[in-house]
């Protein structure tokens, strides 16, 4: 079960002061008084509050008094309201860069993009504050190409949503994976095996899932079924039952994170009647058979590439950009059958 996250509001509210009053108490500020600042934190401690690093590291980016050389940047492009911190995967990577960062002595600290009249100025700023190196976050869609000085800058981007420039980029092998996936569930006994993914997510991903899908289920003599016909998530549940039975599917791929539940919503039970499997988990212990993705552990990765980039003093669009796959690891769950012993 997901709980709300308690913000500052949260204690503003219970202490019957303002919001900008428990930033100042937290932060230690003199122009509060020490009764005040004392309530606050015995209220923030009673509740459970815990500052959000994304948004202090963005604060932290946007004080005037950090010019280091010891600071690299989480690039944000084309996100309305930080919205990618909403997504676990994207808000992991971050996360496990800072980690990967903090080991070489860097600090990671964010860039929006919406917060600039243009690129070149957000460029500026970064040189003023002698930045040299940018984590590009994943971007909300595929797109086509992206304007920026990139010559003045050592950059590493995760996955492959941006087409040009092409950069040196660090991912999970979703290619690999969903091979693992598919050969796992081969040796199950599911053949008729069903890609439930939306056209959208696989793009994404250089359609690589779709790729190993049709590779592995090939090289196995076994049918390469239609991909469900849907563009994004947020389709009818009716739609996926009935491609299931047109189909006569015994298992499926898919990216739901709670496909058990719309399957039985559906009449269907996993795994007596379909099998179930996931290419991509977030959780390592997730009902739902499949691949985990370590998001921290890649997001760590690119921070480390990042910085071995400015150690060399390596620039700009690279003539021959690196690919960094790094596996994920297989979870049973419990969402297939006849499950063999490994």
């Amino acid at each position: 079960m997901e709980h709300k996250q308690i913000t500052q509001s949260d204690i503003a509210r219970l202490a019957g002061v303002t919001r900008p009053t428990v930033t100042l108490a937290l932060k230690g500020a003199s122009n509060v008084s020490d009764s005040t600042r004392t309530r606050i934190l015995k209220i923030a401690r009673e509740i459970g509050y815990v500052r959000d690093p994304v948004l202090s590291a963005l604060a932290a980016y946007r004080s005037p008094a950090i010019k280091s050389k010891n600071t690299l940047v989480w690039l944000v492009n084309g996100w309305a309201r930080s919205s990618w911190n909403n997504i676990p995967t994207y808000r992991d990577y971050f996360l496990g860069a800072c980690q990967g960062a903090r080991h070489y002595g860097f600090k990671l600290q964010i860039c929006d993009l919406s917060h600039y009249s243009s690129t070149l100025m957000a460029a500026a700023e970064l040189q003023r504050k002698k930045i040299g190196g940018i984590l590009l976050c994943p971007q909300p869609h595929t797109i086509e190409e992206m304007i920026f000085p990139w010559q003045e800058f050592s950059v590493v981007t995760l996955g492959y949503t941006l087409l040009t420039p092409q950069l040196h980029a660090v991912s999970t092998a979703h290619f690999r994976n969903m091979s693992l996936v598919v050969r796992r569930m081969q040796e199950y006994g599911y053949k008729r095996i069903g890609f439930a993914l939306p056209r959208l997510h696989d793009s994404r991903v250089d359609k690589s899932y779709s790729a190993a899908y049709y590779a592995i289920q090939t090289v196995a003599e076994l049918p390469t079924l239609p991909l469900l016909p849907v563009e994004d998530y947020g389709y009818p549940i009716e739609l996926l039952k009935n491609w299931i039975l047109e189909n006569e599917i015994d298992g499926i791929l898919t990216a739901e994170k709670n496909a058990l539940r719309i399957l039985r919503r559906l009449g269907l039970d996993a795994p007596s009647q379909l099998g179930v499997a996931c290419p991509f988990l977030t959780q390592r212990n997730s009902e739902v058979s499949g691949v985990y993705e370590d998001s921290r552990y890649i997001g760590e990765t690119a921070a480390k590439f990042l910085v071995a980039l400015l150690q060399r003093g390596e620039r700009g669009i690279p003539a021959t950009p690196h690919r960094v796959h790094v596996q994920g690891k297989w979870v049973a769950g419990i969402s297939l059958k006849q499950q063999p012993e490994y």
